[in-house]
């Protein structure tokens, strides 16, 4: 389906979902009203702790600058999918993905900058960095929703996307304590945390964090979060002025988020317009690597989110359509002055639909709140002890840890975790850059190695079990049930590369040099189910000629994709050359009738001498008087070669005997080459199922080479039915005889595949 279809069908239903009718209904509009206002309280305050996260460290002295832009972003994020979304009730907000990747690239940013540098061109520069990395989110997020990749994350290894999310909740745990201390954790800091003056700036952040992992896991409400952060906030006051601190000391003491060096929390980005000469832009475009890692985690965590949404809720959204919305969204916050990057929320939206706030107007109500904070400003915002921000970022950090590390540890293989680890410790040694080329080398290697294990063969077989669709005489029947086992034949399958050549190469050899079965004539490889093959797989293929031709034994090709041939031809295996020990054939069906042909052309068997009908009736009826009888039945024809003595989908009113010759059946399909259904020799009945069926004829049948077939009619069967019964119940045995061994030959054949 195009895009257009898509987005037409889309906006089609959200229009419908936001007519008054449906959002203003009398009886959900209590529990619009609470979910907006909660889910707007909780979302405004992760913004500010990650707004904290971000600045807090690479240039404090602009903390509110950085929380309006945080609470900013939240309004337009909770318009956008309020209003765009391509499922009703679906909340998006700042996530906790990508502020960590801000905060790295802030802080490196910020060291970069002439330390004479004013605070408030610093603060532009720090601006116009976050705005420029919500615009490119933005804008590869809706590029991804516009080329479909919403399923590409399905292809992503889960290794891979476990050891990228754990790096996040990492990120989020040291920041968090970075947060509460000031101090950057390093191998080189680790024992400063350890000293009384640290101990009681951290440590209560961590209590918080373990009291609302264990509390939120067992008490499942949507006010339990809240009101654990309420009370905390309260003890925290109640001992400090038990302790004889005020507020302001507090603040001396870096115990709370204040005192601001800007008194205005939100600034429209067109006011730093004029100042846009002062930033150098080399400086920002030299930490595009850390930039362009952020839509990559935004697409993984968004579909990520979007897949549990749908898990929990039942409501199935579209990918590439809540990818343009995120890249719209995210695009438009960083245009108008947010910044911080977002995406749905399984957790609220889940909470939504508890509630019975099914509808999109609760997420217009969450804007609300956010809209309330930048409208009072940093007068109260001062006053948030840092222990609950720096708790917050910890226990969503340990959430990702938990998730991604600890319980798919519990049932991940060696290698997995060590994909796992490699990614994590990078990203916390070498920065996040670093971790996404191990991550992309990790995905790669996984494939191959996961890849290699897969059986290239689709199955394994011998001429004994799979024949061609050549139904010969007795005497070269049972011959060939008996000899027909030195044709080797394997079923390649997938995509074959140098990680399977050399598995398919060894089996081979190994089948080959088998001292318990016959000297081998030939083997044959089946290319029918190959989707590709490497370059550098070639000269395994050459190798194994070599090796097989030295042996005596013919390597033959069979359906091997045209776009390949060329390589083949490279190393001397071309079909349209006569090379020893090598031949290729359009299918498999050809192939074995070759090679059955030339064992029975070498074979010691006396010559086939061909029956009469008479002869062969004779034999069967045990009656030469009955099988003459049934010969005045019957209508002698000579065909000469290409003769067609059936036509498909016509009339099935008569069956025929060949006596001596040969005959093939074809399925005729429009505009494609006719397919061959079987070949049949001496002996053989055709068009006898469409015959008693009374049915159209299934396919056509033409003659090889000059032929002698006898023909019988409805009437002519009918007459003999009257006249001659026993003859005629002699003849039905004798055509389900035959019917019957066809039918097995056919059985024989579609066995071996198995």
């Amino acid at each position: 389906m195009s895009n257009t279809k898509i987005d037409s069908k889309n906006w089609q239903k959200i229009k419908t979902e936001l007519q008054p009718s449906h959002i203003f209904k009398k009886d959900k509009s209590s529990a619009v009203i609470v979910s907006g206002i909660l889910v707007g309280l909780m979302t405004t305050i992760l913004s500010i702790s990650f707004a904290v996260l971000v600045f807090g460290k690479a240039i404090p002295d602009a903390l509110s600058i950085g929380i309006g832009m945080a609470l900013f972003s939240n309004v337009v994020l909770h318009i956008c999918s309020a209003f765009a979304s391509s499922g009703e009730g679906v909340v998006s907000h700042v996530q906790s993905l990508p502020p960590p990747i801000q905060a790295a690239m802030l802080s490196s940013l910020m060291s970069m900058l002439p330390l004479s540098m004013s605070l408030d061109n610093r603060t532009t520069v720090a601006v116009f960095a976050i705005l420029f990395s919500a615009i490119f989110t933005g804008g590869v997020l809706f590029l991804f929703g516009w080329l479909k990749l919403g399923r590409l994350v399905r292809l992503l290894p889960l290794p891979v996307i476990s050891g990228f999310l754990a790096s996040v909740g990492f990120a989020l745990v040291l920041g968090g304590i970075a947060t509460m201390t000031s101090v950057s954790v390093t191998i080189a800091s680790l024992p400063q945390f350890f000293s009384l003056a640290l101990i009681y700036k951290w440590l209560p952040g961590m209590i918080l964090a373990v009291v609302l992992w264990i509390i939120t896991a067992r008490i499942k409400h949507e006010l339990t979060f809240p009101t654990i952060l309420v009370i905390a906030v309260v003890l925290f006051y109640a001992v400090y002025f038990v302790l004889g601190m005020s507020p302001s000391d507090m603040m001396k003491g870096n115990l709370l988020l204040g005192p601001f060096a800007f008194n205005q929390l939100w600034t429209p980005s067109y006011m730093y317009i004029n100042q846009i000469h002062t930033v150098d832009w080399t400086l920002i475009m030299g930490h595009i690597g850390l930039i362009a890692t952020i839509p990559l985690v935004c697409f993984i965590g968004g579909l990520l989110m979007l897949s549990a949404i749908e898990f929990s809720t039942g409501v199935e959204g579209n990918p590439n359509v809540e990818l343009k919305m995120l890249g719209a969204s995210n695009f438009i916050s960083g245009i108008l002055g947010g910044g911080f990057v977002g995406y749905p929320s399984t957790t609220f939206t889940v909470m939504q639909y508890k509630l019975g706030a099914k509808t999109r107007l609760a997420g217009i109500l969450s804007a609300i709140v956010p809209i309330v904070v930048l409208i009072i400003g940093t007068s109260f915002l001062g006053y948030i002890p840092r222990f609950a921000v720096g708790g917050l970022l910890i226990y969503f950090g340990y959430q990702f840890i938990d998730h991604w590390v600890v319980k798919q540890s519990s049932h991940s293989t060696k290698p997995d975790i060590a994909i796992m680890a490699a990614i994590v410790l990078t990203s916390l040694w070498f920065g996040f850059v670093a971790s996404i080329g191990v991550g992309i080398f990790a995905a790669a290697a996984f494939f191959l190695f996961k890849y290699s294990q897969t059986s290239v063969f689709r199955y394994v077989s011998t001429g004994a079990s799979l024949r061609s669709r050549v139904t010969r005489n007795e005497m070269h029947e049972e011959w060939l049930a008996v000899n027909a086992d030195r044709i080797s034949i394997f079923g390649l399958q997938g995509y074959i590369f140098f990680g399977t050549a050399h598995n398919l190469h060894e089996e081979i050899m190994n089948h080959v040099t088998n001292a318990s079965q016959q000297p081998l004539d030939c083997v044959i490889l089946d290319f029918r189910h190959v989707t590709g093959i490497d370059t550098s797989v070639v000269q395994s293929f050459h190798k194994l000629y070599l090796q097989l031709n030295r042996k005596d034994i013919t390597l033959i090709f069979a359906q091997m994709p045209p776009k390949y041939q060329g390589l083949m031809q490279k190393i001397g295996l071309s079909k349209d050359e006569a090379i020893k020990g090598f031949a290729e054939f359009a299918n498999i069906d050809e192939a074995l009738e070759w090679r059955e042909d030339y064992l029975l052309e070498i074979s010691n068997l006396p010559l086939y001498e061909t029956r009469s009908l008479l002869a062969v009736c004779t034999a069967h009826f045990k009656d030469a008087a009955k099988a003459e009888i049934l010969l005045q039945y019957l209508t002698r024809i000579e065909l000469a070669p290409g003769t067609k003595i059936v036509q498909q989908n016509t009339v099935a009113d008569n069956l025929f005997f060949l006596e001596s010759g040969r005959l093939s059946t074809y399925k005729e399909i429009e505009n494609l080459p006719p397919i061959r259904l079987q070949t049949m020799v001496d002996n053989t009945i055709v068009g006898e199922i469409g015959f008693y069926l009374g049915e159209l004829r299934t396919a056509t049948v033409i003659a090889d080479k000059p032929s002698i077939v006898y023909c019988l009619t409805l009437d002519a069967l009918a007459k003999m039915e009257r006249e001659h019964p026993l003859v005629a119940i002699a003849l039905h045995r004798l055509i389900v005889e035959k019917t019957a061994t066809r039918v097995n030959h056919v059985f024989k054949s579609v066995k071996g595949f198995m």
